[in-house]
């Protein structure tokens, strides 16, 4: 047996977890009314998932408490640093123990902020309400994502 075996298998446990950990470090989402939102912290298996379809990213993430967040339809051309993209372009959709919650397109106070961290990781910070009837959640969420696209930012 190699008596570097220990040494190599820690090694090979950092290169399996740590890139995830890099993506899903600092993801948060909170929600609710008023000054006391709930926090929730999402760990490193709650990754966000990204696709892109015709030119829209569409971004989700959900955390093991349960919580699931889409954000549907962002313009992949407006993925710039330091931009911020108003609610007119995309849909916010959250599931809060077994309620779903939308944004209206309408709502100009959803947003989200780009700030770029690596080449084609970003970091965004999305702001706003959502609806499920008349009843109304602020959300506020910080997701760290892998985007990768054809743009230079």
């Amino acid at each position: 047996m190699n008596e570097n075996s220990p040494f190599y298998s820690i090694l090979l446990v950092l290169l399996l977890v740590l890139p995830h950990a890099t993506f899903s470090q600092h993801n948060s989402v909170s929600y609710g009314m008023g000054l006391n939102l709930k926090q929730i912290p999402l760990g490193i298996t709650d990754t966000p998932r990204v696709a892109i379809v015709q030119d829209k990213v569409h971004i989700a993430i959900s955390s093991s408490k349960g919580l699931i967040l889409e954000i549907k339809g962002l313009p992949l051309k407006q993925l710039e640093c330091g931009k911020l993209i108003y609610g007119k372009t995309f849909i916010i959709r959250c599931r809060i123990n077994d309620q779903m919650y939308c944004s209206k397109l309408e709502e100009y106070r959803n947003t989200i902020g780009i700030v770029c961290l690596e080449k084609n990781i970003l970091k965004l910070y999305v702001k706003g309400f959502v609806y499920k009837g008349v009843e109304r959640l602020k959300l506020n969420a910080q997701l760290n994502c892998r985007i990768k696209n054809n743009y230079e930012y």
